[in-house]
């Protein structure tokens, strides 16, 4: 496991999130967690694409401009990780690790397509790239969120 501890107490660990020193009074740097992006960087959806009708099994393939992909727990200046957001509710914490659920399907293997399976009806699908530590880049890096409807 991959560990870096920061001078604030705050100790990580790929897949692992440890607050040492909370109550000591000492705040927790988020900007430490997150990452900088490059200007202009962008990812997107190759495909599906926005709108598209698709079978209940199909592939969603990541497009990534102006950075390239790394693996989770590789830490590299203008690089990333793809996690795809499903049907996600709510706000995305741009400060913190990713969860990884349903909701939040991670590909910390440096993977760049995925083979998804949904009911039918309509989902809405978003990119968020993140850091060595799953962590948004500052500024973030997501795509633009697109819909697709799942035929039967």
């Amino acid at each position: 496991m991959i560990r870096k501890e920061y001078s604030n107490g705050l100790r990580i660990g790929v897949g692992c999130l440890v607050l040492t020193g909370f109550f000591t009074g000492l705040p927790i740097a988020a900007q430490e967690l997150s990452s900088p992006s490059p200007e202009g960087a962008e990812l997107y959806f190759i495909e599906p694409v926005d709108a598209a009708e698709v079978e209940g099994t199909f592939i969603v393939k990541f497009g990534l401009r102006g950075m390239g992909v790394a693996p989770a727990g590789i830490e590299k200046d203008a690089t990333g990780h793809h996690h795809l957001l499903i049907d996600h509710r709510g706000e995305i914490a741009l400060n913190l690790p990713l969860p990884a659920n349903e909701e939040v399907r991670h590909f910390g293997g440096g993977q760049t397509e995925t083979t998804v399976t949904l009911p039918a009806g309509e989902h809405r699908l978003r990119l968020v790239l993140g850091n060595h530590l799953h962590v948004p880049h500052s500024p973030p890096v997501m795509s633009e969120e697109i819909t697709v409807t799942v035929i039967q």
